[in-house]
């Protein structure tokens, strides 16, 4: 009696037959795998870095703001209304000012993608350099001395640098108004 110790040759020529129809399939599986996640992190990142904008915008603003001005020495007040008259008309969009109860002026600048606050003349980030900000605005609108401000905000976040491949490209745009607590 023989004792098998291996292989034939036909049993390894279909077993190679069998892994290149596989092979082929979970390489592909991997690489869209792979690429659905690059994509996913790319759209999470620009999304919480516009999120983070509105929420730092919207407490700024909504608690601390108690006047609204086109100027940086804090002289043309803007939103507001004269002898009880009623304005629809919104602030040109633009760099607005904002006094703090505490008399500070502060404001919000895009400079170069990156959205920054400048409170006594120190500019903070509020964006990493992953993103870029742009079309960033700001205009205030009051109906009546009897309601507070509205403060509109509007820009668009998306991915730093130019990526070649199109589900590597991620663009959001937000827009919110916000009503003033203080004024």
């Amino acid at each position: 009696m023989k004792n098998k110790f291996g292989y034939t040759l036909i049993e390894l020529i279909i077993v190679v037959g069998i892994i290149s129809l596989i092979l082929p399939g979970v390489v592909s599986v991997l690489f869209s795998t792979i690429r659905s996640y690059t994509e996913v992190l790319i759209i999470q990142e620009v999304k919480r870095s516009g999120d983070n904008i509105i929420d730092i915008l919207d407490n700024k603003i909504r608690s601390q703001v108690w006047g609204i001005y086109s100027d940086s020495a804090a002289l043309n007040e803007v939103c507001t209304t004269r002898s009880g008259s009623t304005t629809d008309d919104e602030s040109a969009p633009g760099i607005l000012y904002f006094r703090a109860a505490n008399g500070n002026i502060f404001f919000f600048v895009v400079n170069n993608g990156v959205l920054q606050f400048s409170d006594n003349g120190t500019l903070v980030d509020l964006t990493n350099n992953k993103v870029a900000v742009t079309s960033f605005a700001l205009s205030c609108f009051r109906r009546s001395q009897y309601n507070p401000p509205l403060v509109s905000i509007l820009f668009t976040v998306s991915q730093q640098g130019s990526p070649t491949r199109a589900e590597e490209k991620s663009t959001m745009t937000y827009s919110t108004k916000i009503k003033l607590r203080q004024y």
